[in-house]
């Protein structure tokens, strides 16, 4: 068993048949009589606006499990026609926070944090529900394992505990980097750490052996059935100590994966090619409130999947007056007048060959400073500057306005400015 594992953590860099390459979008939301003659630049990943990056990756390889962003997710909109018309008035009719509730940190931990250790903030996320879930699904399949075999008497999966500690070491592990799992617990001189004061090798080897965050006998939710109660847990704890603002974000990331999975992902322009993706809602300070897991593609093909992913990782952020800030794989004028109708603001880039964009803008060649907007009848903006980049709003005009950069003045429109902000 041990000498299985050790050979597993440091020979599981593979080839395997089961990847999933990137390949095109296909979402309902493109226009089919998009004219491509007149196409701005969209392949760039970021636009360069006098020094100020809008970040803009594109990933053109999402398609999810079938319904499973259908679920408490209320993807109708309006059916009224949309018409365009100069930009007037003032947009940003919604209101912040009307009954004045308590935002940011949770107020019952800041006084009693104050002084607290790194390994108490921890304890915030992983607490003792957490462990004892962990500790408990560990156990189950040592006990499943232990049925299904004959073990000898003096057999190492007869003894169970040390969840805390277990963890712990992983994310040490994660910190100081060893050729080899066993050099943990080796005492020459350039090797010698703590790690044996805290477990033995065996017993790590063993735990690790046995790791699990889902009981194997029950299918609740499909590919992910092995991690999502633990997700949702997880979850659960960032929302209980921190409440978010007026601004939240959605994006994509990847956490690098080389083993053995049906939805792990080969993303070739990327540091790490082989990955696992997440659509994660964050607020300020990179703080994650909410993630899914992409778990690969199904024989159903699901439609609008950028809308109803941020519809479900919202749902319990609407209607505060918030802004949500997205690229341009999420925008769509659909999705701006869904939050609009849920008292949420959308400000984010948009791709040329959205449906219902303005031809007027979308085709408009400008020179280098100007601008070009549109508004439409249900109070949503798409504006067009320096012929390149495209956005869209629900709280901005087309107000242009000047920032000191060193020893010159920029002019640049606001949505440009607030865009900047709520994606950094």
């Amino acid at each position: 068993m041990d000498e299985r594992i050790v050979n597993w953590l440091n020979n599981s860099d593979f080839e395997f048949d089961t990847d999933e390459s990137e390949d095109e979008l296909d979402d309902s939301d493109i226009d089919p009589n998009y004219f491509p003659n007149q196409q701005p630049n969209e392949e760039q990943n970021t636009w360069n606006c006098d020094n100020d990056v809008i970040e803009n990756d594109v990933d053109e390889n999402v398609q999810l499990i079938a319904d499973e962003f259908e679920d408490d997710v209320n993807v109708n909109t309006p059916s009224n026609e949309i018409t365009w018309g100069p930009v007037t008035g003032n947009l940003n009719t919604i209101t912040y926070n009307p009954l004045n509730l308590d935002v940011g940190i949770n107020p019952d931990i800041i006084d009693c944090m104050e002084d607290c250790a790194p390994i108490d903030f921890y304890a915030l996320f992983f607490d003792e529900n957490v462990l004892d879930f962990l500790a408990s699904e560990t156990n189950r399949y040592a006990h499943q394992i232990i049925n299904s075999r004959r073990l000898s008497k003096c057999s190492r999966l007869k003894k169970w505990t040390e969840m805390r500690n277990f963890l712990g070491l992983i994310v040490w592990m994660g910190l100081v980097n060893m050729p080899n799992l066993r050099d943990y617990w080796r005492t020459d001189f350039l090797y010698k750490t703590r790690v044996p004061e805290v477990m033995s090798r065996n017993r790590f080897e063993l735990i690790l052996g046995m790791f699990h965050c889902g009981n194997n006998e029950m299918i609740e939710y499909g590919r992910l059935n092995k991690v999502q109660h633990l997700v949702d847990m997880l979850v659960a704890n960032f929302n209980k100590w921190y409440i978010p603002e007026d601004k939240v974000c959605i994006d994509e990331s990847v956490v690098p994966f080389i083993g053995r999975l049906v939805f792990r992902q080969y993303l070739k322009n990327k540091k790490h090619r082989y990955s696992i993706k997440i659509f994660k809602l964050c607020s300020k300070d990179f703080y994650t409130l909410r993630y899914n897991i992409y778990a690969g593609k199904e024989v159903i093909r699901e439609t609008d999947v950028s809308y109803k992913i941020v519809l479900k990782l919202m749902k319990p952020y609407l209607n505060f007056g918030r802004t949500l800030y997205t690229d341009n794989w999420y925008s769509s004028v659909k999705l701006a007048e869904k939050l609009n109708q849920e008292n949420t603001h959308l400000v984010g880039t948009l791709m040329a060959n959205r449906k219902n964009n303005p031809e007027n803008v979308v085709k408009k060649k400008l020179k280098k400073g100007e601008v070009i907007a549109s508004r439409s009848n249900n109070n949503v903006v798409i504006l067009k500057w320096r012929d390149k980049l495209l956005l869209i709003t629900t709280k901005h005009s087309d107000q242009i306005i000047e920032i000191q950069k060193r020893d010159t003045i920029i002019k640049k429109p606001l949505v440009v400015e607030d865009y900047n902000t709520g994606k950094s």
